[in-house]
């Protein structure tokens, strides 16, 4: 894979094309500038609703393959993606492509959530750290 910064772009202008595509981020450790020699492309994209979201990432990954020459990305759909991956891509995330009003009420959907379900998280981490130290939690 070429630079990063020069596959960054190329990606960016590629999404620019894709309709259906309403807005992606770069997110993972090129977005938080820490990458290294190994590091991939982390991009996730959040699709118009209408599209079926399994074909269509597989139809994306062959096409953005073919314009970077490499398969040295992981490609997320953020309507399918779990809370958590979402809160990071939302909270570290850097935008690739824009449609504004829609990446916002996605990022306010997902903030949302994922403090509505804070509570839960802080629980089922105190009762798995209470499982380690009982050495209940292994067996």
């Amino acid at each position: 894979m070429g630079a990063l910064s020069d596959n960054i772009e190329i990606v960016k202008m590629f999404l620019a094309g894709e309709r259906k595509v309403r807005f992606a981020y770069l997110f993972g450790s090129v977005a938080a500038g820490t990458s290294g020699p190994l590091s991939d492309l982390d991009i996730a994209v959040y699709l118009d609703g209408r599209v079926d979201a399994f074909a269509f990432r597989l139809k994306l990954m062959g096409r953005l393959a073919g314009v970077l020459k490499s398969e040295a990305f992981d490609l997320v759909v953020l309507n399918r993606a779990p809370l958590l991956l979402g809160y990071e891509v939302v909270k570290n995330g850097v935008v690739l492509k824009e449609e504004r009003a829609r990446r916002v009420m996605y990022e306010t959907a997902i903030l949302q959530q994922y403090l509505d379900t804070a509570y839960l998280r802080n629980v089922q981490h105190q009762y798995m750290q209470e499982q380690i130290k009982g050495d209940t939690y292994f067996g």
